[in-house]
């Protein structure tokens, strides 16, 4: 999918049709269009290479020994639906990520009603503050509501959580 979303050869193939035209017509001294066909296809055999890590990188991650990878189901799904319409201001990939997250959170708080839930999310998109570090209500709203704490780095030390935020 990514691959497809993204293909590097779809993405410059108006720059080598740009370039034939102005060829043709002299319109670009051949050098220069040496250059620029030297620089999209180096272009594309990077971002070729980097989709196949990618890719592979997905694939370890899937059978990563503690890390579970779960589909949307029909709860997140509808979540997704109900927060489209609740102007939070999100792409439409990021509404999908916001329901996922509250989806499993639900789930595991069924599970487990004392099991303590962390997000680490490193897009601002997502995060329950803005890049000035003020709370956006809503989102900080949606959080606290499905009792997952935002970090947003990997270290967990951002945002710390007050002792006397609900578990």
């Amino acid at each position: 999918m990514i691959r497809q979303r993204f293909d590097p050869v779809k993405q410059i193939a108006s720059f080598r049709k740009y370039l034939r035209w102005a060829r043709e017509r002299g319109a670009l001294a051949p050098e220069d269009d040496t250059v620029v066909r030297r620089t999209l296809d180096t272009y594309q055999a990077t971002a070729g290479a980097e989709f196949t890590r990618v890719e592979a990188s997905l694939k370890e991650l899937f059978v990563t020994a503690g890390l579970k990878v779960f589909p949307l189901n029909e709860d997140m799904l509808t979540r997704s639906l109900n927060l489209a319409g609740e102007q939070l201001d999100l792409h439409p990939f990021d509404v999908s990520v916001l329901a996922a997250v509250l989806g499993r959170a639900a789930e595991l708080k069924t599970e487990d009603d004392t099991s303590e839930l962390f997000f680490c999310e490193l897009d601002s998109d997502l995060q329950p503050w803005s890049k000035a570090g003020s709370y956006r209500p809503r989102l900080r709203e949606l959080y606290d509501a499905a009792r997952v704490w935002v970090y947003g780095d990997y270290g967990m030390s951002s945002h710390e959580r007050p002792e006397e935020w609900q578990r």
